[in-house]
């Protein structure tokens, strides 16, 4: 790892993914994630890459699966309503087992919404989006740095799965600016054996999105790959759990937002933990089973109306024990209300 210097979130993200070895990168510009495009255009030329502003997020998710048909690391990025386009797409690369990277910098919605800070589009990346029950990998980032090495990650995990993978960002981690570090850059492969690189000498790929009366094999091996992502791809973040009374739940900036409060809360004495899922599917629910059979509340803190509060639910396997705040697009929650609502819930453990 070398220091780089400071850098935007998308400006990572975007310089993440040249070293991770992407060379093809098609996009339509919408806020707040321009500046990934905006950094790609002069970055990717420089490396022998090829990037193309498309007229739609409809024409840009169909090159993404065009290109990465044919072995080449490819990504694209969008926000809100552009993932909603490409949600067709995407189900299509899932069902053809194609490798591509999404980058997802949210936005508030519903509608054109606005670029205020919100974390309202977990169920739409989280739960597939698209229809025909896929699933996909989807990776949280609380700062920077863990932005950028999502992003060089999801490359290596959607080539060992033949997936779409996501990463998932919050717009205040893609706009905020911190010291970042890369690894060294990915060396150019060969392409993989399946990858439509033209059949001189051999027999020809065929890559398929519809199969007919093959569906339902093809169905079950897709599921099978799901259950050996949601074993062996679960990711978080924990800290002071082993004596906890009271234990934060947040992904992305509030899960950073949490590290604070805990150190604050036990200053004041409360036996206060944190856990931070790092990949939202598959959900890090190993990451709950030590504390779930004890006398542990939870209390999930999201910048939506509880979206991921519904994963936690099913973690911990009791409803009574888990507790949300909720903090809506554009308010970011303020450590003295999580605060004062961690007081609340020990009172009435002590009571």
């Amino acid at each position: 790892m070398a220091f780089e210097g400071f850098m935007k979130g998308n400006e990572a993200a975007a310089e993440a993914a040249v070293r991770a070895g992407c060379r093809c990168y098609f996009f339509y510009p919408l806020t707040p994630q321009s500046e990934i495009g905006e950094y790609l255009v002069t970055r990717m030329p420089e490396v022998g890459g090829v990037v193309l502003q498309a007229e739609s997020e409809v024409a840009a998710i169909n090159m993404v699966f065009g290109a990465a048909a044919t072995g080449k690391r490819t990504m694209t990025s969008s926000s809100g309503c552009g993932i909603s386009l490409m949600s067709e797409g995407l189900s299509y690369i899932a069902a053809a087992e194609v490798p591509v990277v999404i980058v997802d910098v949210m936005r508030g919605g519903p509608g054109l919404g606005s670029l205020l800070p919100t974390q309202a589009d977990y169920y739409q990346v989280v739960k597939g989006g698209g229809h025909g029950g896929y699933r996909m990998p989807v990776f949280g980032s609380a700062d920077v740095q863990e932005l950028a090495d999502n992003v060089f990650e999801a490359f290596d995990v959607a080539e060992k799965y033949r997936t779409p993978v996501a990463v998932l960002i919050d717009p205040i981690t893609g706009q905020m600016m911190e010291a970042v570090e890369f690894p060294a850059p990915v060396p150019p492969k060969a392409p993989p054996a399946w990858a439509l690189t033209g059949c001189a000498g051999r027999k020809k790929n065929v890559i398929r999105t519809g199969y007919g009366p093959n569906l339902p094999p093809h169905t079950e091996a897709l599921y099978q790959k799901y259950g050996r992502m949601k074993d062996e791809l679960q990711r978080w973040e924990e800290h002071e759990t082993a004596d906890a009374d009271i234990i934060l739940v947040g992904f992305g900036i509030v899960g950073r937002i949490l590290k604070t409060v805990t150190a604050e809360a036990r200053a004041r004495g409360l036996k206060v933990g944190l856990i931070r899922p790092i990949t939202m599917w598959p959900f890090p629910e190993r990451g709950f089973a030590a504390a779930s059979g004890k006398d542990v509340d939870f209390l999930t803190v999201e910048m939506n109306d509880g979206q991921m509060y519904e994963d936690v639910i099913v973690a911990v396997g009791d409803r009574r024990k888990v507790h949300f705040l909720r903090s809506y697009g554009a308010l970011v929650p303020k450590t003295d209300e999580i605060l004062a609502k961690i007081e609340e819930l020990a009172g009435r453990k002590r009571s």
